[in-house]
C-alpha cells in the first residue's frame, strides 16, 4: 500500500522461523506493496511456509548457506532497489516488531526529511523492566561503542533492527560494506554517518516472546 506516494517493501531475514513467519506474513501483509522474504539457509521448514502461502506480493529469496543478518539484508536491498520500491523497511521473523507502525516510520521519514528511521525501545522507563536482563545489558553496551563509533550520539537504541530507509538514501550506500552478522544495525549507522544521513527515532514497545 503506497504511503504519500511511495511504495514500500519490507525485508524479512528468516532463520528457523518455521513456526513464527507465517503470522508475521499475515500481520504484514495489509500494510506493505512487498515483503521479501530472505532465508538463510534455515535447516527447519521456513521456506516451505513462505511458499506454501502463495501470495503474489511475497517474495522468497534462498541462501545456499547460513551467511547471516546482514548478508540477507544485503540480499533484501538489493532486490528491493531492483523493485524500485521507494521506502525499505526491515522486520524479523520472529513476531517481536508490530507492523501496524510501519506507516508511522514512513511518515516520519517523508514529512521530517529523514534518510533512516529506527525504532526506540527506551522510550519510557516501564520498557526497560519488559526487557529481558542480559539483553539489556548487552544493549547498554554496544549502544555506547555504536555511537562512539557512528557519531549518532543522538541515536538512543542503535540495537533496535526495526528500521526504514529511504531509495535514495539506500542507492548512495556500499551494500558490500554492511556487516554480514549480528553487527548489521551497527555498520548502517556508521556508513550512514559518512553519508550524513539524517536519522529519525520512534518509541515503540518491544514484544518479547520465548
Amino acid at each position: 500500500m503506497a504511503i504519500d506516494g511511495q511504495t514500500l517493501a519490507v525485508i524479512i531475514p528468516a532463520y528457523r522461523a518455521e513456526g513464527t513467519i507465517g503470522a508475521v506474513l499475515d500481520g504484514m501483509l495489509p500494510y506493505v506493496d512487498w515483503v521479501i522474504v530472505v532465508e538463510d539457509a534455515s535447516p527447519d521448514g521456513t521456506a516451505a511456509a513462505v511458499e506454501g502461502r502463495g501470495e503474489r506480493r511475497v517474495l522468497l529469496l534462498r541462501h545456499a548457506r547460513n551467511r547471516g543478518v546482514g548478508a540477507a539484508m544485503v540480499t533484501g536491498f538489493r532486490k528491493a532497489l531492483e523493485l524500485q520500491a521507494g521506502l525499505i523497511a526491515k522486520i524479523d521473523a520472529d513476531g517481536q516488531m508490530d507492523p501496524a507502525y510501519l506507516d508511522r516510520f514512513a511518515r516520519i521519514s517523508l514529512r521530517h526529511g529523514c534518510d533512516y528511521v529506527k525504532a526506540n525501545r527506551f522510550g519510557h522507563l516501564d520498557a526497560i523492566g519488559a526487557m529481558p536482563r542480559l539483553r539489556f545489558f548487552g544493549s547498554v553496551l554496544l549502544t555506547f561503542l555504536t555511537k562512539l563509533a557512528s557519531g549518532y550520539w543522538n541515536v538512543f537504541d542503535p540495537q533496535n533492527g526495526y528500521i526504514l530507509i529511504r531509495r535514495r538514501m539506500l542507492k548512495r550506500l556500499n551494500l558490500g560494506r554492511i556487516d554480514e552478522s549480528y553487527f548489521f544495525e551497527n555498520s548502517m549507522l556508521i556508513l550512514l554517518n559518512v553519508l550524513r544521513a539524517r536519522i529519525g527515532e520512534i518509541y515503540l514497545p518491544a514484544r518479547y516472546g520465548g
